[in-house]
């Protein structure tokens, strides 16, 4: 049995995508993909903002990392910011 999530081609573009539900509230991450392949399986970048628990912003941390982003998505990483 094959899995087509596995074996369809990836995707170049920026998804924002669930990752958990808590009551009534989806808690969600932005997932940039690496601009070009290197890897069979990317390593990720994954970025956690602060905000003590009150408030983050999954959305200003890849504006606020986007160099580094940029630059490891060019040499095949992924990058994940997650809100919670």
């Amino acid at each position: 049995m094959t899995n087509d999530r596995y074996n369809a081609p990836p995707s170049r573009e920026e998804q924002t995508l669930i990752y958990k539900k808590v009551g009534d509230r989806e808690i969600d991450l932005i997932f940039l993909p690496p601009t070009k392949q290197v890897f069979d399986r990317a390593p990720v970048y994954l970025i956690i903002p602060g905000g003590g628990w009150r408030s983050a912003s999954a959305e200003a941390m890849v504006g606020f990392s986007k160099k580094s982003s940029d630059a490891l998505r060019e040499r095949g990483w992924a990058t994940v910011s997650v809100a919670y």
